[in-house]
């Protein structure tokens, strides 16, 4: 059955006025709709985005809701950014068997017009996350598909009144890719191959669409070779296209009916349009865009989808970007800063106005998303946790910070403060007002990193 999808105008994430925000003692009765109570058939055929926006996930919410309470009371343009921040459109991220239980709880009170977002990430990179200096979620990948992904599978099918779209393992693409002959990286790369194609068929549901993560240009949108004089291998465009074709084919390629395309820029902090685009510390030529022309998003997407074509790939490449924490640029040294990255800012809020603008710009992008949960630490900067790493102290690093996926207060606070959108003009601001999605930082400093040379365009 196939539902009608009726936007209802005073509901539109992310064109609530402020000034609605319950004063105390009142109730938020947005959140309170209730559950659709009809069918859902998404057609992966064309941009859900559209008639969809992207719903608040009550985890991420209500731990957003406490920090608003933390807030100096004297602070109130923080405390309305903060609950922007509560109430707009956010991923819920599935790392464990026992995550996969906070479904069933996120998905009571998804309503007709909004979709719920899932990122499926629990794939283990073994001892090859020393080729990236970042490792995701360690688990048994023999347990894989038995205790992880058939049981997400188990709650989308439990719940067909409810729009999913989910985002497949980021961060375990890098450690397949990157350095392919590591020895290190031989388990991660079997695991990858051998599990997301059946994570693939498992979500191929008629409530569902799923996006492949393909990582960002930082990592993938280099000329093939090695970089300056160093050993490193650096990984091109035709190196992740080969990858993603391939796993696409082994899930039944074509035959996947509810496959939208990929996802990028997934907890990181790449900018969608910036140009020039960022430069770094290590790029001492004159054109190091000669090395890497992925310095934005839309230019990485470009440039992947004539690698497709050119392999004559039909995998389709329909992408969203997680724009969480991407709207001040000029903020890491390295483009392999990762790890609770100071001066970042939240991007724009997820809502159909938005989407609208994104598509007409550029029709291979689906929408742009908050995929992260910002707040949340990526790793902790104590050096005698064995869970440390090195980019966690890095000086483009907040410190201190807790251990990975602790709640942090002090890093809430300074990207609401980073933050560029006023609270009291989300939902009357046009989109369009600026051409470029990335800002100077807050503290009006150049948003390039001094001594660099600005790069050719060529």
């Amino acid at each position: 059955m196939v539902r009608a999808i009726v936007i209802s105008a005073g509901f539109v994430l992310g064109s609530w006025s402020v000034c609605a925000y319950p004063r105390k003692g009142e109730v938020d009765t947005r959140q309170v709709r209730g559950k659709c109570d009809i069918p859902v058939v998404l057609d992966a055929g064309k941009n859900v985005w559209l008639n969809f926006t992207l719903h608040p996930n009550r985890y991420y919410r209500n731990q957003v809701l406490a920090a608003a309470e933390a807030i100096d009371v004297t602070d109130s343009k923080l405390k309305k950014r903060s609950l922007v921040v509560a109430n707009s459109g956010s991923f819920l991220w599935i790392e464990s068997k026992e995550d996969v239980s906070k479904i069933e709880d996120a998905a009571k009170d998804v309503p007709c017009d909004q979709i719920l977002g899932i990122v499926v990430s629990g794939l283990t990179a073994d001892g090859c996350d020393t080729a990236t200096g970042h490792s995701p979620t360690r688990r048994d990948a023999g347990n894989y598909v038995a205790d992880f992904t058939a049981p997400i599978a188990r709650q989308i099918k439990a719940n067909p009144n409810t729009a999913f779209a989910l985002i497949i393992e980021p961060g375990i693409l890098p450690f397949v890719v990157r350095n392919p002959y590591l020895k290190t990286c031989e388990t991660a790369q079997k695991t990858y191959f051998d599990n997301i194609p059946s994570a693939l068929k498992l979500f191929d549901l008629p409530n569902s669409i799923t996006y492949l993560d393909a990582a960002h240009g930082g990592f993938f949108g280099w000329t093939r070779g090695t970089y300056k004089d160093s050993n490193e291998r650096l990984n091109s465009p035709r190196d992740i296209t080969s990858h993603l074709h391939q796993i696409w084919l082994a899930a039944g390629g074509p035959s996947l009916k509810q496959f939208r395309g990929i996802a990028t820029n997934v907890k990181s902090y790449n900018s969608w349009d910036l140009s020039p685009g960022e430069a770094f510390q290590d790029e001492t030529t004159v054109c190091a865009d000669l090395f890497n022309r992925a310095r934005n998003e839309q230019q990485y997407l470009r440039i992947l989808k004539d690698e497709f074509k050119r392999i004559n790939s039909s995998m389709p490449v329909h992408a969203i970007m997680d724009v969480t924490r991407n709207t001040n640029s000029g903020i890491r040294q390295y483009w392999h800063d990762w790890c609770n990255v100071n001066h970042a800012s939240f991007g724009r809020v997820p809502s159909l106005e938005l989407t609208k603008y994104i598509h007409e710009k550029n029709s291979n992008f689906d929408t742009l998303v908050w995929a992260t949960p910002a707040g949340f630490s990526d790793g902790t900067s104590d050096e005698r946790s064995a869970s440390y790493k090195l980019n966690c102290t890095g000086p483009a690093a907040l410190q201190p910070m807790p251990e990975k996926n602790a709640w942090s207060q002090a890093y809430f606070e300074m990207m609401l403060r980073e933050t560029r959108w006023d609270p009291y003009l989300v939902g009357s601001r046009n989109v369009d007002e600026s051409r470029q999605f990335s800002w100077k930082r807050s503290d009006d400093t150049d948003v390039q990193h001094e001594g660099l040379v600005r790069r050719c365009d060529g």
